[in-house]
């Protein structure tokens, strides 16, 4: 794409303002200033010689002669301008404005499985932080779980996952696409993670067929999603997922008619609809029967391999039948990690922790 600098004779700053025109979005966007090229006389866009200004903006101000820049001010307001074409551009691709795209992290690079990188994470509230230089990694396929006294950091970490909390530093990546801090929370959802907050949210006067169809990926309104013709795909994918989430019998039910455990199921199914790569989910066997809780862990154990799952729960029982690893939050930071049997007993999660969550259980 190309940005076309033009003005009265050979100059382009001869007598006029400078005049950029954009040249529509298709095709790839450009990373970094210094790919948006400015065309004049000579050799336009020209890399600065050594010695010489290594501003990409000055470079894309040459006009063939040695690469100066002829008019500074000129200069000045083409390179304001060439800022601006970016910062469009990274609107429209869900990034905050003035921010260029980097590089995946090296460790990322190298390690194909890792599926979410959190690096150096911190977040203050008013002097409190509430992450405190966190590092994470999840891997493809991987059932995580995440466990810590309230105040640790669960909720804040999940809210920078997501892109409704910016932190104060660090790096967040989902795969080596993804940079998910200069992404906005639609474009995270697009990218392939979904969130499930403690409180299920269906909609009750719909039955539980309408509420996965509304849900479906590409259906995204509610006449849209009611009215549409379903494809053969799509059917046998509801059909999938409703005796996968344990409502197959129950499709015409009124959603709101569902007990409090099924509606937990109903609203996992309608994340599954969006076809997830990443599942957010907030305790969600709270509030269960036992049946349901055993139907619960029998539900994410087949989920797990075919999505990356965290899961953000106090039930240690709970956490033991599901999890193969474990994170323990305190005060914004990783206090261990491993296996349920290791975690157990690791003194400082004991004394931070599990001593206090087995007494209220």
């Amino acid at each position: 794409m190309a940005a076309k600098a033009s003005g009265a004779g050979n100059n382009p700053y001869d007598g006029q303002s400078a005049d950029i025109r954009r040249h529509g979005f298709a095709g790839e966007s450009p990373q970094s200033v210094s790919d948006v090229k400015v065309s004049g006389s000579g050799n336009a866009g020209e890399l600065p010689k050594p010695g010489q200004s290594a501003k990409p903006e000055d470079a894309l101000l040459s006009s063939g002669r040695g690469g100066q820049t002829p008019f500074p001010d000129a200069a000045g307001d083409m390179r304001e301008a060439a800022r601006a074409i970016l910062d469009e551009f990274n609107s429209r691709r869900g990034m905050r404005p003035g921010r260029h795209v980097p590089s995946p992290p090296g460790a990322l690079r190298g390690q194909s499985r890792i599926c979410l990188y959190l690096e150096k994470i911190s977040v203050s509230f008013d002097g409190f932080k509430a992450l405190n230089n966190l590092t994470m990694y999840v891997e493809e396929g991987e059932l995580r779980c995440i466990i810590g006294p309230n105040g640790a950091g669960k909720t804040t970490m999940m809210d920078v996952i997501t892109g409704k909390t910016r932190p104060d530093r660090g790096s967040a990546w989902f795969t080596s696409a993804h940079n998910l801090l200069a992404m906005d929370e639609v474009s995270i959802v697009e990218a392939g993670i979904c969130r499930k907050f403690q409180k299920p949210s269906v909609f009750e006067e719909l039955s539980v067929q309408h509420n996965l169809e509304l849900a479906l990926k590409g259906k995204k309104t509610v006449p849209g999603a009611l009215l549409a013709h379903l494809s053969g795909e799509d059917e046998d994918f509801l059909d999938r997922t409703l005796e996968r989430i344990r409502l197959g019998g129950r499709r015409d039910l009124i959603a709101g008619r569902l007990s409090h455990g099924q509606k937990q199921w109903l609203e996992i199914g309608m994340l599954l609809a969006q076809k997830p790569r990443m599942l957010l989910l907030d305790e969600p066997a709270a509030g269960m029967t036992a049946g349901e809780i055993e139907r619960t862990i029998e539900l994410l154990r087949d989920l797990k391999g075919e999505h990356s799952i965290i899961v953000v729960d106090h039930d240690m029982e709970f956490v033991r039948a599901v999890a193969g690893k474990v994170t323990v939050l305190h005060q914004g930071s990783v206090l261990a990690e491993g296996d349920m049997d290791a975690i157990r007993s690791d003194p400082a999660v004991v004394e931070a922790y599990l001593g206090a969550a087995d007494a209220e259980n």
